[in-house]
């Protein structure tokens, strides 16, 4: 498979920022599964549109990737039995099906479930190289702005949600990354294959979103939205003790309006 450099590097940088702890979840809306190929686990990312790397049981439910491109779209029979066991530990009697969608198609749930939870968590949700006209997905970053999240959009067109963003940037995802990776100090590398589960040497990776995956981030989402809501009543009634001490200390700030940039030098500046 031939692989645009700089469109890869771009992936290799998700796997390296989530890595670090500057971002905690990816959503992606690519079929291509560079994700997957960078070596980025499967509890970072959702593919809310499929990925042509993996495979989807249609008895078991339990997705696996592929060595190779999967040679059909659309959720179509692969003829592929599936690799996975049952309660028992006899063989699933299963089939794999690839999972990319078309156009007809909802999208999965368990997928979409975990993008709506990470994204209402989130302190910023950054929206890179896509014209958000896609919905219901195009909808999800914008749960971050319902806890006071920020909503920042690196695209070369507009788009229809410019309004409801931060932050708006027209120019290269390619470019905004590369130059925040330097700003944060960050040293990329280049692909490597030993952590690539599409390698031929590589064992059969499962790619399974399983109920316990779900239950602990419901359980995280829900903790947060406890924490906040501790948290605004602390600052709807400050000790007055504190607030005698320091009046300034809890003073909100307005958001501010849409800021428009034409180029990345403005940012760096």
């Amino acid at each position: 498979m031939l692989i645009k450099e700089g469109h890869y590097l771009l992936i290799i940088i998700f796997l390296y920022i989530i890595v670090l702890g500057y971002a905690k979840y990816v959503v992606s809306q690519n079929i291509d599964g560079l994700h997957l190929k960078s070596g980025l686990l499967r509890q970072y990312v959702s593919e809310v549109h499929g990925n042509m790397f993996t495979m989807k049981c249609n008895k078991c439910k339990r997705s696996y990737v592929s060595k190779t491109a999967v040679k059909t779209v659309g959720q179509r029979c692969l003829n592929i039995k599936c690799f996975g066991k049952n309660k028992n530990g006899h063989q699933c009697r299963g089939i794999l099906y690839d999972t990319i969608l078309d156009w007809e198609h909802q999208l999965p749930i368990e997928e979409l479930e975990l993008s709506e939870l990470h994204s209402k968590m989130a302190d910023l949700c950054i929206c890179l190289g896509t014209s958000l006209q896609i919905q219901p997905i195009n909808l999800v970053p914008f749960n971050a702005k319902k806890n006071k999240g920020k909503v920042v959009i690196c695209n070369l067109q507009k788009t229809n949600c410019d309004r409801k963003a931060d932050l708006v940037i027209h120019t290269y995802v390619d470019d905004l990354m590369m130059s925040l990776m330097k700003i944060l100090g960050v040293d990329i590398d280049k692909y490597d294959e030993i952590k690539d589960p599409t390698n031929i040497n590589h064992e059969i990776t499962d790619w399974s979103i399983y109920e316990t995956d779900l239950k602990k981030v419901r359980e995280i989402k829900r903790n947060t939205t406890k924490s906040k809501k501790r948290k605004k009543s602390e600052t709807k009634f400050p000790n007055p003790e504190s607030e005698t001490e320091s009046p300034h200390t809890n003073q909100i700030l307005k958001p501010s309006k849409i800021s428009k940039l034409n180029n990345i030098d403005n940012i760096i500046k």
